[in-house]
């Protein structure tokens, strides 16, 4: 089965995963915003703003988290997965903070 995906994306604190944990409550695939994940395991590494001191870092880590979720995805056997956040926030931010990119 082709599942349809579906990003939330927008500023922060615009209710992204409001929406999201209200959509698992009730039954639908969805996967986390990436960042969290990312920002705890730098923390654990001494690191607490990844973001701030290391953007591409962060971004590329994010980029990853997210094909990662994507081709899960893939496997599932459901209609539809919604996901917080996508690729977009990532070049997005990056262009935020005025930083180059491959």
């Amino acid at each position: 089965m082709k599942t349809k995906k579906v990003a939330l994306i927008g500023g922060p604190g615009t209710g992204k995963s409001t929406v999201i944990t209200e959509l698992e409550r009730t039954g639908y695939k969805c996967f986390q915003e990436v960042s969290r994940e990312v920002t705890l395991e730098a923390q654990k590494k001494g690191i607490e703003q990844l973001f701030l001191t290391k953007p591409l870092l962060f971004s590329e880590m994010l980029m990853h988290g997210r094909i990662k979720h994507y081709n899960q995805a893939e496997a599932l056997d459901v209609d539809i997965a919604f996901y917080d956040r996508g690729l977009p926030d990532i070049t997005a931010y990056m262009n935020y903070l005025k930083t180059s990119y491959p």
